[in-house]
């Protein structure tokens, strides 16, 4: 059975492999900033310079019902993704209800 892939580049496509795969997409450090989840992706934040806290904003414009994001703290500090707490080495996993971005876990 070939691996089915989803990506932002290819869209819905078949390669050698098994099993389903969604691309995801690094955005890298976040400091304090909104974040457009208009294009389905999963997110992956951390706080590279060891200070204080980051917040983020995830924005509804543009999102789409049953959209999932999950938000990686790989910092050692607090942050806080919509004025939820994530601490350093846990994830949020939220997801679009058509209209807000809920936490799952």
């Amino acid at each position: 059975m070939p691996q089915v892939v989803i990506d932002n580049t290819k869209g819905l496509h078949q390669k050698t492999g098994s099993g389903f795969v969604s691309s995801t997409t690094d955005h890298g450090a976040l400091a304090n900033a909104a974040v457009d989840l208009s294009v389905g992706e999963m997110i992956n934040f951390y706080q590279a310079n060891g200070g204080g806290g980051t917040a983020i904003t995830v924005l509804t414009t543009g999102a789409s019902t049953g959209q999932i994001a999950i938000f990686a703290n790989n910092s050692g500090n607090t942050s806080t993704v919509n004025g939820k707490t994530v601490a350093g080495g846990t994830a949020a996993l939220i997801f679009y209800d058509g209209t807000a971005w809920v936490e799952l876990a």
